[in-house]
């Protein structure tokens, strides 16, 4: 879409990777339990629904979760 087309645009203006780094599933989600958005043990996660909308929410499909954490780990 045009909008993830813009926002790959400014993270490589910024010099930000538009690739996660190869670290593994099960490293990722022992990041993610470091992370101060995890409360009561719950991971939240920072969803962005259009550039400059985001919400903090713990509500979100635990399965697609893990299946794109395997697919960029």
């Amino acid at each position: 879409t045009q909008e993830i087309a813009r926002m790959n645009a400014l993270f490589k203006s910024a010099k930000l990777p538009l690739n996660a780094p190869k670290l593994g599933t099960e490293k990722y989600l022992a990041l993610m339990q470091l992370d101060k958005k995890v409360a009561d043990g719950q991971i939240r996660l920072v969803l962005q629904k259009a550039i400059g909308k985001a919400v903090i929410t713990a509500e979100y499909d635990k399965v697609k979760l893990l299946q794109t954490l395997e697919a960029i780990a």
